[in-house]
C-alpha cells in the first residue's frame, strides 16, 4: 500500500466551495458519513450541488474529516468503511 498523506487543518485555513470542486474533480466516488450509515454517489450521479451538500459544513467550507484516495473522496469518519478505501 503506498499512500500519499497530507494534512490540511481546515480550521487554520478554510477551504473554499470552488476550491472544494477542484479537490473533487476527477474521482468517481464519493462517500458521505451520515448517522450512523455511509451515503456512496458515484460521479455519474453526483453533480455540484450534490458534493458540495456532502462536502461542505455550515460555514460553507469543506467539512473536517475528510479523506482523499486517488479515484474516491469521503466526508466525515466511519472506521471499517475508512479500513476498505485503504485497502484498495
Amino acid at each position: 500500500m503506498d499512500n500519499e498523506i497530507e494534512h490540511h487543518d481546515v480550521r487554520k485555513e478554510p477551504i473554499s466551495e470552488e476550491q472544494t470542486i477542484k479537490l473533487l474533480k476527477g474521482k468517481k466516488l464519493f462517500l458521505e458519513k451520515k448517522g450512523k450509515s455511509v451515503k456512496r454517489v458515484t460521479s455519474k450521479e453526483a453533480d455540484q450541488e450534490t458534493l458540495l451538500k456532502m462536502f461542505l459544513g455550515r460555514s460553507g467550507t469543506l467539512r473536517a474529516p475528510v479523506l482523499m484516495g486517488k479515484t474516491w473522496a469521503m466526508a466525515g469518519f466511519e472506521e471499517d468503511t475508512y479500513r476498505e478505501l485503504l485497502e484498495k
